[in-house]
């Protein structure tokens, strides 16, 4: 059944860099779903005028905006069922206070339930997807214990490579498969 919802089209304000606005807070975000939204162009061009911005309105729909959410929360719980896994792991080596490590894991689990029931479209996207989202989540740990084993005086260098391959990922994986070989 169609949501006529999704077929809302809603204004946001964006910057020449193509940042979104986040009025609230006074800045321009990288994401869609942390811009500021209005209902209709007029109340959008308002604000630009108002507050003397260098920015012009773009119009999205709720199906987009949705979009980006869903993104968001999959990334979330998919680094949240990271965590829970290294807690497990390393748990009975913790320090034993208390209760203090059953909270702990009981709170850990709840965050994910939570982060699950938050955006509905993320247990959909599990049914669809189920071996890849397995896949994405081992893919996500290697990534995480990569990053890890990088020593934190390096990490600039490190997020210099990350800019370069959003920028141009062919040419960081040719050089990444040459140099692994």
């Amino acid at each position: 059944m169609h949501n006529p919802e999704e077929d809302k089209i809603i204004y946001c304000i964006v910057d020449a860099a193509g940042k979104f606005y986040n009025a609230e807070k006074k800045y321009y975000a990288n994401v869609l779903y942390l811009g500021t939204f209005y209902s209709t162009e007029q109340n959008a061009q308002s604000f630009i005028v108002g507050h003397n911005l260098e920015a012009t309105v773009q119009e999205t729909n709720y199906n987009d905006f949705a979009g980006s959410i869903a993104t968001f929360t999959t990334k979330a719980t998919i680094q949240a069922e990271s965590l829970i896994t290294n807690f497990r792991q390393i748990k009975y080596s913790l320090p034993t206070v208390k209760g203090l490590n059953h909270k702990l894991d009981n709170s850990l689990e709840k965050t994910i339930n939570l982060m699950k029931m938050f955006n509905p479209m993320f247990q959909e996207f599990l049914n669809k997807k189920e071996d890849s989202t397995y896949d994405v989540t081992g893919y996500y740990e290697e990534f995480v214990e990569e990053i890890a084993s990088v020593e934190l005086y390096n990490c600039a260098d490190l997020t210099k490579i990350i800019r370069a391959y959003k920028k141009d990922k062919a040419s960081v994986m040719g050089i990444s498969n040459k140099i692994l070989r």
